[in-house]
């Protein structure tokens, strides 16, 4: 048991506690700012090149709201690996869906846009797909019973073996009272033999007097 419990807390303090927040982390995180520094740059170019600019409205509220959606899904999935509420998961779906759609209507528009543009769309468009898989694992992970990996461990090696160190304490202390309760009664029965030997013997004087 004090073994598991140093496990325990050598993990928890580390990132792999919860596997989920770690993967959503390392891997999707930074995807959403990759992603939001390109969408950046294609509206920066687009305002360089001309002040009234070309790009089709259409396309640019796509954009955005692409960016927004993306932002947008980070906040639930911040929430669903706080609170594993599966509302907030099924809420980051359909989240997922909408910005898909935006995307879809982004890449059919291609020709709005200049070389450099579809550059940054040509790269934007497999990291959203790789985005909306992390996202997939990082829900899948977090819906695990081993989602935070010190409770876990608590409750399935450690709280098992507190138990039983209890019930056998629990024993020793019964076998002890036992032991406790049968010496008692050795020395109550010693003292009275102790006591008839002594009547015993004070008659004997008397009579030998």
């Amino acid at each position: 048991m004090h073994e598991w419990q140093w496990w325990i807390e050598d993990i928890a303090q580390t990132p792999v506690n919860e596997p989920a927040r770690d993967l959503y982390s390392r891997q999707a995180q930074p995807i959403v700012d990759h992603v939001g520094e390109g969408i950046t740059s294609i509206f920066d170019e687009e305002t360089r090149a001309s002040e009234d600019g070309n790009m089709a409205s259409a396309l640019f509220g796509d954009l955005a709201e692409f960016r927004f959606t993306l932002l947008q899904i980070q906040t639930v999935m911040n929430r669903f690996l706080d609170f594993g509420d599966p509302a907030h998961a099924a809420a980051a779906g359909s989240d997922l869906r909408v910005a898909a759609a935006h995307m879809q209507r982004i890449v059919a528009a291609l020709d709005d846009l200049s070389p450099r543009q579809r550059e940054i769309i040509s790269w934007i468009e497999p990291e959203f797909v790789a985005y909306g898989s992390t996202v997939a694992e990082v829900i899948e992970l977090r819906q695990r019973d081993d989602w935070h990996l010190a409770e876990h461990l608590l409750a399935s090696r450690a709280s098992p073996l507190a138990a039983k160190a209890t019930a056998i304490l629990t024993d020793l202390s019964g076998e002890q009272q036992r032991l406790m309760e049968s010496s008692a009664a050795d020395f109550l029965r010693i003292g009275d033999a102790v006591l008839v030997a002594l009547v015993a013997l004070i008659l004997l004087m008397a009579l030998s007097a």
